[in-house]
């Protein structure tokens, strides 16, 4: 029986898989607003610690290596203007 919305099984698994990381983001995401709000900050960047904070070094480098860091770096050096408008490192 094949159900609505799928071609094949492959399919629905992968859509399984898509959800499955997004969920696992958006509870990473949480916990960073939820640590800036804490803290009372706009965001990581303006933070002592985001150097050497575990969320950072764990499980986000697994996915983007050390872009976000990077990111991190030049909104605070530069200023979230500015970084808006120029190159990211995703």
């Amino acid at each position: 029986m094949r159900e609505e919305g799928f071609a094949g099984g492959k399919r629905k698994k992968d859509y399984l898989k898509k959800i499955t990381k997004m969920s696992k983001n958006s509870k990473t995401i949480a916990y960073f607003r939820k640590c800036c709000q804490k803290k009372n900050l706009k965001g990581c960047w303006l933070c002592e610690e985001f150097e050497t904070c575990k969320k950072l070094q764990g499980d986000l480098c697994k996915v983007h290596g050390d872009g976000h860091l990077k990111n991190l770096r030049k909104i605070r050096k530069k200023g979230e203007e500015k970084f808006l408008k120029g190159k990211k490192d995703w």
